[in-house]
Protein backbone atom coordinates (compact mmCIF):
# COMPACT_ATOMS: atom_id res chain seq x y z
CA UNK A 1 0.00 0.00 0.00
CA UNK A 2 2.98 2.45 1.06
CA UNK A 3 4.52 1.70 -2.08
CA UNK A 4 1.54 2.49 -4.48
CA UNK A 5 0.83 5.93 -2.30
CA UNK A 6 4.66 6.92 -3.38
CA UNK A 7 4.00 6.07 -7.09
CA UNK A 8 0.79 7.70 -7.11
CA UNK A 9 2.60 10.63 -5.63
CA UNK A 10 5.08 10.75 -8.21
CA UNK A 11 2.64 10.61 -10.91
CA UNK A 12 1.23 13.61 -9.41
CA UNK A 13 4.07 15.53 -8.73
CA UNK A 14 5.38 14.54 -12.85
CA UNK A 15 1.83 15.39 -13.93
CA UNK A 16 1.86 18.87 -12.26
CA UNK A 17 5.33 19.57 -12.53
CA UNK A 18 4.96 19.84 -16.51
CA UNK A 19 1.83 21.64 -16.36
CA UNK A 20 3.34 24.45 -14.62
CA UNK A 21 6.18 24.58 -17.39
CA UNK A 22 3.26 24.47 -20.10
CA UNK A 23 2.12 27.82 -18.11
CA UNK A 24 5.14 29.08 -18.11
CA UNK A 25 5.31 29.07 -21.96
CA UNK A 26 2.49 30.98 -22.64
CA UNK A 27 3.15 34.30 -23.91
CA UNK A 28 -0.69 35.86 -23.57
CA UNK A 29 -1.09 37.23 -20.36
CA UNK A 30 -4.85 36.27 -20.25
CA UNK A 31 -3.74 32.52 -21.06
CA UNK A 32 -0.94 32.15 -18.46
CA UNK A 33 -3.68 33.94 -15.66
CA UNK A 34 -6.17 30.97 -17.18
CA UNK A 35 -3.51 28.02 -16.96
CA UNK A 36 -2.44 29.37 -13.12
CA UNK A 37 -5.65 29.29 -12.28
CA UNK A 38 -5.92 25.15 -13.17
CA UNK A 39 -2.24 24.97 -12.63
CA UNK A 40 -2.76 25.93 -8.90
CA UNK A 41 -5.25 23.74 -7.47
CA UNK A 42 -3.62 20.85 -8.82
CA UNK A 43 -0.39 22.04 -6.64
CA UNK A 44 -2.26 22.78 -3.91
CA UNK A 45 -3.88 18.87 -4.14
CA UNK A 46 -0.14 17.52 -4.06
CA UNK A 47 0.56 19.15 -1.37
CA UNK A 48 -1.99 18.05 0.55
CA UNK A 49 -1.49 14.35 -0.50
CA UNK A 50 2.22 14.84 0.35
CA UNK A 51 1.45 16.22 3.59
CA UNK A 52 -1.28 13.84 4.46
CA UNK A 53 1.66 10.94 3.97
CA UNK A 54 4.04 12.83 6.27
CA UNK A 55 1.77 13.06 8.79
CA UNK A 56 0.88 9.52 8.68
CA UNK A 57 4.16 8.32 9.17
CA UNK A 58 4.39 11.15 12.11
CA UNK A 59 1.74 9.47 14.18
CA UNK A 60 4.07 7.53 16.95
CA UNK A 61 5.87 10.82 17.32
CA UNK A 62 3.47 13.50 18.86
CA UNK A 63 6.36 16.44 19.45
CA UNK A 64 7.39 15.52 15.82
CA UNK A 65 4.37 15.65 14.16
CA UNK A 66 3.72 19.25 16.53
CA UNK A 67 6.69 20.64 15.02
CA UNK A 68 5.53 19.81 11.00
CA UNK A 69 2.24 20.98 11.85
CA UNK A 70 3.61 24.33 13.02
CA UNK A 71 6.27 24.54 10.36
CA UNK A 72 3.32 23.96 7.49
CA UNK A 73 1.32 26.73 8.81
CA UNK A 74 3.82 29.14 9.30
CA UNK A 75 4.58 27.60 5.67
CA UNK A 76 1.28 28.81 4.35
CA UNK A 77 1.68 32.12 5.71
CA UNK A 78 4.87 33.15 4.16
CA UNK A 79 3.77 31.62 1.13
CA UNK A 80 0.85 34.12 1.12
CA UNK A 81 2.89 37.12 2.31
CA UNK A 82 6.17 36.41 -0.08
CA UNK A 83 3.43 36.39 -3.15
CA UNK A 84 1.78 39.39 -2.07
CA UNK A 85 5.03 40.84 -2.02
CA UNK A 86 6.26 39.01 -5.45
CA UNK A 87 3.09 40.32 -7.60
CA UNK A 88 2.72 43.87 -5.82
CA UNK A 89 4.52 45.08 -8.74
CA UNK A 90 1.83 44.22 -11.48
CA UNK A 91 -1.38 44.95 -9.03
CA UNK A 92 -4.02 46.75 -9.83
CA UNK A 93 -3.09 45.21 -13.55
CA UNK A 94 -4.19 42.55 -15.73
CA UNK A 95 -0.91 40.45 -15.01
CA UNK A 96 -1.47 40.47 -11.31
CA UNK A 97 -3.87 37.51 -10.90
CA UNK A 98 -1.08 35.54 -12.66
CA UNK A 99 1.62 36.71 -11.12
CA UNK A 100 0.43 35.75 -7.86
CA UNK A 101 -0.96 32.34 -8.68
CA UNK A 102 2.35 31.35 -10.62
CA UNK A 103 4.04 32.62 -7.15
CA UNK A 104 2.01 30.77 -5.19
CA UNK A 105 2.43 27.80 -7.23
CA UNK A 106 5.80 27.71 -7.46
CA UNK A 107 6.21 27.84 -3.50
CA UNK A 108 4.20 25.07 -3.40
CA UNK A 109 5.76 22.99 -5.91
CA UNK A 110 8.91 23.44 -3.73
CA UNK A 111 7.57 22.75 -0.50
CA UNK A 112 6.26 19.40 -2.13
CA UNK A 113 9.41 18.43 -3.28
CA UNK A 114 10.64 19.67 0.03
CA UNK A 115 8.29 17.29 1.98
CA UNK A 116 8.51 14.48 -0.52
CA UNK A 117 12.67 14.17 0.11
CA UNK A 118 11.55 13.72 3.92
CA UNK A 119 9.54 10.71 2.45
CA UNK A 120 12.57 9.21 0.79
CA UNK A 121 15.66 9.57 3.16
CA UNK A 122 18.12 7.77 3.45
CA UNK A 123 17.65 5.13 7.15
CA UNK A 124 20.04 6.62 9.90
CA UNK A 125 20.12 10.24 8.57
CA UNK A 126 20.19 12.26 11.39
CA UNK A 127 18.82 15.55 9.58
CA UNK A 128 15.65 13.70 8.76
CA UNK A 129 12.48 13.81 11.11
CA UNK A 130 10.49 10.82 9.00
CA UNK A 131 10.74 7.48 9.73
CA UNK A 132 10.82 5.39 6.90
CA UNK A 133 8.09 3.05 5.72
Amino acid sequence: MRILTALLLGVALSATGAFAEECKKLEKQQEKNECYSKQLPLSEKALSDTYKVVLGRLQDRPDTLTALELAQEAWKVYRDAECLFSASGSAGGSAYVGVLAECKDDLTDARVKKLNTYLHCKEGDPACPVPGP
